[in-house]
């Protein structure tokens, strides 16, 4: 029982393309350590960017929290202003992002993450992050004990078992909220 990471960064980068409309923009990736989880985080995002003819302009080692996404954010965007987009494998370096944009006192930038913490949600609701995608910890939880309970009683066949989640942008976010 798990998630699709990488099929739900593709989708969060179809969703940033849909905002761009159209616009050539320059992508900067916010990477944590590597692994697993960043190399399918990651790999989603830039396959839907190389399907849309994009590069990534900046890669950076966010280091999976919000003082290296401040960080490295701040170190991308003065070596790349031209910069529109930012894509970080998890919500905490993409709320350091958040927080040097505000530093640098740009709002030109689109902010996307990963994980669904009500922290960057409630930023999402007030526009200073784009997206993100929600892993629902709570359903996961329940999936997986149905999936026990099956194993159980001999009806589970075996195999992955997704998890689904959900593209947060500021249409549903106080939704989530809640």
């Amino acid at each position: 029982v798990g998630y699709a990471q990488r099929k739900w960064t593709y989708h969060l980068a179809q969703y940033a393309l849909s905002l761009a409309q159209g616009k050539t923009m320059s992508v900067g990736i916010l990477e944590g350590e590597p692994g697993y989880h960043s190399t399918e985080r990651i790999g989603g995002f830039e396959d839907a960017l190389t399907d849309a003819g994009l590069r990534v302009a900046a890669r950076l080692n966010g280091h999976w929290e919000a003082e290296g996404g401040y960080a490295a954010t701040l170190q991308m965007l003065q070596e790349h202003p031209e910069i529109g987009i930012v894509f970080a494998g998890n919500d905490f370096e993409i709320i350091g992002a958040a927080a040097a944009l505000e530093t640098l006192k740009r709002s030109d930038v689109m902010l996307f993450g990963y994980d669904g913490m009500p922290d960057a949600i409630s930023r999402i609701a007030t526009g200073k992050i784009t997206g993100t995608v929600l892993l629902d910890a709570y359903r996961l939880g329940q999936v997986a004990m149905q999936v026990v309970i099956d194993s159980l009683q001999g009806r589970f066949r075996g195999g992955f078992v997704e998890n689904q989640s959900v593209l947060i942008t500021q249409a549903n976010a106080k939704e989530y909220l809640s």
